[in-house]
């Protein structure tokens, strides 16, 4: 039996959970403890995307060092 797409499945909350937190800087040993997860890199591999914002942040710290980004 399917959900109505306007409902919120408890794995959509942990999702929404661990993204926010690592959106905001939550470091991930922290998101794995709060999880369950027995490795960060369950943790990183499921929940964590390079975003935009990041890249920028990459992008200018290279740029300081005069390092050419990709």
């Amino acid at each position: 039996m399917q959900g109505r797409r306007d409902q919120a499945h408890p794995h959509q909350l942990r999702h929404t959970l661990a993204t926010l937190l690592i959106g905001d800087g939550v470091d991930v040993k922290t998101v794995q403890a709060i999880l369950g997860h027995s490795k960060a890199s369950i943790t990183l591999d499921m929940y964590a995307d390079p975003s935009e914002q990041g890249r920028n942040v990459a992008r200018k710290a290279l740029t300081r060092r005069r390092i050419k980004a990709a």
